[in-house]
């Protein structure tokens, strides 16, 4: 099968072994679908599996209406033939490179118009740079995991979990408007020097010690604002050359809005 929209870039998409099975067929009761096939590649890399239906409610047919509950699985895939799609290669930033396969999976629920989303990727295996922020080597942890939903062309995302090295960062609820941004963030107690080898910025530091933080952040027209405060404990720094280092840093670092005291 072979799609084509000039959106979505020069070549068609082949879509390539192709199941589908559907049971239980019925318009007026849910019925059963398994979907699997290959695109962008020879593998098969997208499984759909779950309910569907009622089709037909209240004497007609709602598309918006239709209910889901389907489980998915989207590779492996690289980031090459992602990038291969015009849209998705609007949407991933030039900085960032993937050294390995991708995959993820998603639990959707809800309506077509209305639906509620559980997903989740692990980059762990995978070498990860975003240029200037972030060179995480394979085999460091990288998990990315939300939930929330959309409905009238707005995204709530009611909780949002970040694992980095041994940083475990929890947001339970992060908005998300035009021009707007917030979040709460929560973090347990970990590593900075685990999270300095990875963190570009903190690469040359020599980082060690713990921190914590728990902040909201907020993004308002490009504009950062943060509020909250990060535990420090027996922190170090070592960049070496003629910038002295530190030693002991103990206490909470306190942030209000561009203004942060520590004490």
């Amino acid at each position: 099968i072979l799609y084509q929209d000039a959106a979505w870039g020069a070549k068609p998409i082949t879509i390539r072994k192709l199941d589908l099975d559907v049971e239980n067929l019925r318009m007026d009761a849910p019925f059963d679908l398994k979907l699997a096939l290959a695109a962008l590649g020879d593998r098969q890399n997208l499984t759909v599996a779950g309910t569907v239906g009622p089709l037909v409610s209240q004497g007609g047919i709602d598309i918006q209406a239709l209910p889901l509950a389907l489980a998915v699985t989207v590779g492996p895939l690289t980031t090459a033939a992602l990038k291969s799609v015009g849209p998705l290669a609007k949407a991933i930033p030039e900085k960032l490179s993937i050294d390995g396969p991708i995959s993820a999976t998603a639990r959707i629920s809800g309506t077509v118009g209305a639906p509620a989303f559980d997903l989740k990727a692990d980059l762990s295996g995978d070498h990860v740079v975003y240029t200037g922020a972030l060179d995480k080597a394979s085999g460091v942890a990288l998990v990315v995991a939300a939930a929330g939903s959309r409905s009238n062309g707005k995204l709530e995302v009611s909780n949002a979990n970040l694992t980095v090295a041994e940083l475990h960062l929890k947001a339970p609820k992060l908005v998300i408007e035009s021009g707007f941004t917030a979040a709460r963030l929560d973090s347990n107690r970990f590593d900075l020097g685990a999270l300095g080898q990875t963190v570009t910025a903190l690469q040359k530091e020599k980082i060690s010690g713990q921190a914590e933080l728990h902040a909201n952040v907020a993004m308002v027209r490009n504009k950062p604002s943060v509020d909250g405060t990060v535990t420090l404990v027996n922190v170090a720094l070592s960049p070496g050359g003629k910038i002295p280092g530190l030693s002991g840093v103990n206490g909470d670092l306190k942030m209000n809005g561009n203004s942060a005291d520590i004490g």
